[in-house]
């Protein structure tokens, strides 16, 4: 027994080697019904540790709390994340205003939360009217351009913007516009697709620039799937009936990824610069087909890899997080999903574990049940 121990009656302790297995899946009931999930326990396994969590949403809004959550109360304050603290929080406030829902909570601490991240970026805007990662340094278009487009998006909702200040950004994205022929990489030609719907978005700017989007849709293959996405978002503010969108939604269809989880892109080379990841890419195609091809049988499918593709209610990056739920809360938008009422009831070897009914005051309650591993197969 050594002097300095831990252990009780002076043993030392004596840890046992385990590694983590986790494994997660995700569905949906879109009428009366039930769902079965087998749990498989492996051969061997440490039953002091470990748990099954069950996590029902009765709406898409239920499963976008966290995100909004851990978007709000993001510790680090780049430029980047300012906006993605606020960005999603009005989108979401919009959708759940035109479908009819209260969120008191929300409508008190928004105009607040929105002018706070305002007032840090105006303190942070460059000379030349662009934005970088913080108040030093050179402006980042990518940057620049995630800040115009929720500058706008707050102006859209009714929030008071700077108006010099957003005029800035617009000038300073309008000088990053680069003829198609000096387009070396896909990253150029993915900032080129952002920086075009983040203008034509701007107030009085739809149908403009229709010489830039033509060229860059000649040359799309030098688009990565998120890129052609903003394109045909772009194209399709301007005119739904362009002939061209019937080209990239079929591009993009074709290029989608199926498997047990549901649908989503891949990208062949990764936008570093543009913060983009596989999951990001995914939202923003979900963005596009939800307004421009709302009902392709591949959107449930994109909605259900997204919900899948979360880790405790909450995707990896800040990027990740605002896209997802951005897009999440257009489609919630199209299916009009929170106008559910039903009850439900989850059982485990037969024994009911949790019940509960859900209505227009309860559709954005999340409901969980954890058992533990040890209690998986009593009885």
């Amino acid at each position: 027994k050594p002097r300095l121990t831990t252990g009780p009656q002076g043993m030392l302790l004596v840890q046992r080697y385990t590694a983590p297995d986790i494994v997660g899946t995700g569905g949906q009931l879109e009428a009366a019904g039930s769902r079965t999930e087998v749990v498989a326990l492996p051969p061997r396994y440490d039953d002091r540790k470990g748990a099954l969590d069950v996590r029902l949403d009765p709406s898409l809004a239920a499963g976008m709390q966290d995100g909004l959550r851990y978007l709000k109360h993001f510790p680090y304050e780049c430029s980047e994340q300012i906006v993605s603290k606020f960005l999603p929080n009005v989108l979401t406030y919009r959708a759940l205003t035109q479908l009819g829902i209260r969120n008191d909570e929300l409508a008190a601490e928004l105009p607040s939360l929105v002018k706070e991240a305002l007032d840090k970026l105006y303190v942070r805007q460059h000379a030349d009217g662009g934005w970088g990662w913080w108040s030093a340094g050179e402006s980042n278009p990518p940057i620049s351009a995630y800040v115009v487009f929720a500058m706008n998006k707050a102006l859209e909702n009714g929030f008071q913007v700077n108006g010099e200040s957003f005029e800035r950004g617009l000038k300073y994205l309008r000088g990053q516009l680069l003829p198609v022929d000096s387009i070396a990489s896909y990253r150029e030609a993915n900032l080129q697709a952002f920086i075009l719907y983040v203008l034509t978005d701007a107030p009085g700017n739809a149908g403009k620039f229709t010489e830039q989007v033509d060229d860059l849709f000649l040359n799309r293959e030098k688009l990565s799937h998120f890129g052609k996405a903003f394109l045909a978002m772009t194209i399709g503010r301007a005119n739904p009936q362009d002939e061209s969108l019937k080209t990239l939604l079929s591009d993009l269809q074709n290029s989608a990824i199926l498997s047990a989880t549901g649908a989503h892109w891949e990208e062949r080379d990764y936008d570093r610069w543009a913060m983009n990841t596989d999951t990001r890419s995914t939202a923003i195609i979900l963005s596009a087909l939800t307004r421009l091809d709302p009902n392709n049988a591949l959107n449930p499918n994109v909605v259900r890899w997204l919900m899948v593709a979360r880790k405790d209610g909450i995707w990896e990056t800040t990027q990740e997080t605002g896209w997802a739920l951005m897009a999440l809360t257009d489609w919630m938008l199209v299916t009009g999903e929170l106008k559910g009422e039903y009850d439900y009831s989850v059982s485990l070897n037969g024994q009911e574990r949790l019940s509960g009914a859900v209505d227009q005051t309860t559709i954005r309650e999340q409901a969980r049940l954890t058992i533990q591993v040890a209690d998986l197969l009593k009885d």
